[in-house]
């Protein structure tokens, strides 16, 4: 499934990566069909997670790519993503089990969606050492959001999110360690807002990422 026209898929420019390094640190994890050509964009996560959907692609393939989109070219990313496979046990396990809910055909409830967000969480049933909700959130936006179904869905919460919301799309976020009751609740400022400028939501967690502010 491919993103809707004028969703952040088509505003964000590609991220920059060495795909030779990431693919160097992450074997075996780096998937054979990764972009190899130094670009790697929210489209790719939207497609391997189509394909993890179907059951034709691990989840740990998702799981790297949206690192690798996130870090793009800090070149601590790739390291810190290579130990949190090698240091966790049953990762690939535990990713599944956390992103469940959002594999289905139809959209996960919020109650399923701030069930998975804690299991990821410190002290989830999921938890993965070193991967904290800004990263997961990411994982969370890539395995879950369809541009072609209507509903809360999964979105970006990081520091530069957090830092741009206003005090009704999240009172008293900080800049790390946001609850499940605190995404929730920007999920569903930031929903209201796309429906409010007629955009995909993620359009709201992309302008206040790149600019700090709605239009």
């Amino acid at each position: 499934m491919t993103a809707a026209p004028g969703s952040a898929a088509d505003l964000q420019p590609p991220i920059r990566f060495s795909s030779v390094r990431w693919r160097d640190a992450l074997k075996p994890w780096w998937p054979e069909d990764a972009p190899c050509d130094d670009l790697i964009e929210r489209a790719d996560l939207f497609r391997a997670a189509t394909e993890w959907r179907c059951g034709s692609r691990p989840v740990t393939d998702l799981f790297v790519l949206t690192m690798a989109w996130g870090y793009g070219n800090v070149g601590y990313g790739r390291y810190r993503t290579r130990r949190m496979l090698v240091a966790t046990d049953d990762v690939a396990g535990r990713l599944q089990r956390a992103l469940a809910p959002l594999q289905g055909p139809a959209l996960a409830t919020p109650d399923q969606i701030a069930a998975a967000y804690r299991s990821l969480g410190w002290g989830g049933t999921s938890r993965i050492r070193g991967l904290g909700p800004a990263f997961f959130t990411k994982l969370m936006y890539a395995a879950g959001h369809r541009h072609d179904q209507v509903g809360l869905q999964p979105l970006i919460l990081d520091a530069r999110v957090a830092r741009a919301l206003p005090a009704a799309g999240g009172p008293a976020l900080g800049s790390w360690g946001w609850t499940a009751k605190q995404w929730l609740s920007y999920l569903t400022w930031a929903h209201e807002q796309a429906a409010l400028l007629g955009v995909p939501a993620d359009v709201i967690e992309y302008r206040l990422f790149s600019t700090g502010r709605l239009p």
